[in-house]
């Protein structure tokens, strides 16, 4: 199939990537092809809320996901992180705005279901929210989910992969954690939790 896609590359007069980590990777992929002709095209984010939500960093740390979440999307992430905040028998919990499409029961999962981006602000705030996880274990081209979160001004933890963390790297409000596990979200996420919470209690 590689081979099929390299001729159909070969023969474009030009092959647009959303981002420099895209691009990066097909010419790994690709090394022949003319660089010239591969044109960053970013996609067009039109996501403006009417405000932002209100976040209380000092409050006990609710972690937020949001989107669909498959394996790719990191749900055994989720899952892993879910069952250690239940082995630490810590006040920490998690909400996934949006769906989980692995099962697991914990008190400290709540799981909403589809949301309206319209909605995200009063489902923040509603469920306490004050720190974003996106688990995504595989070099996405954009994410629509990182931008809409940037665009909220939320705190956000991702995985060192792709387009996000390409962004991340640019938005102050971001932790990019390093290795792609839940053990190590879960430490980037407390330690950013304290970060935000004594930066809270000084500018108060």
């Amino acid at each position: 199939w590689r081979a099929l896609w390299g001729r159909c590359l070969q023969a474009a007069d030009e092959v647009r990537c959303f981002s420099d980590s895209t691009r990066a990777h097909l010419l790994r992929a690709y090394p022949a092809l003319a660089a010239g002709r591969i044109t960053l095209v970013p996609h067009r984010v039109d996501f403006a809320p009417a405000r932002l939500p209100r976040i209380a960093a000092r409050a006990p740390l609710v972690i937020g996901v949001m989107g669909e979440i498959s394996p790719q999307k990191g749900a055994h992430i989720v899952q892993d992180l879910v069952a250690r905040l239940d082995d630490a028998n810590t006040d920490a919990r998690v909400v996934v705005l949006g769906t989980l499409n692995v099962a697991h029961k914990s008190e400290r999962l709540r799981v909403t279901g589809a949301y309206r981006r319209e909605q995200l602000v009063e489902l923040i705030e509603a469920h306490g929210i004050n720190m974003f996880l996106f688990p995504s274990v595989w070099p996405e081209t954009f994410s629509y989910v990182v931008a809409e979160l940037i665009a909220l001004g939320a705190p956000l933890v991702a995985f060192d992969l792709g387009a996000p963390a390409e962004r991340l790297r640019h938005y102050p409000k971001a932790r990019l954690c390093g290795e792609v596990s839940a053990e190590a979200a879960l430490a980037t996420l407390l330690d950013f939790h304290r970060q935000l919470a004594l930066e809270e209690a000084s500018a108060a």
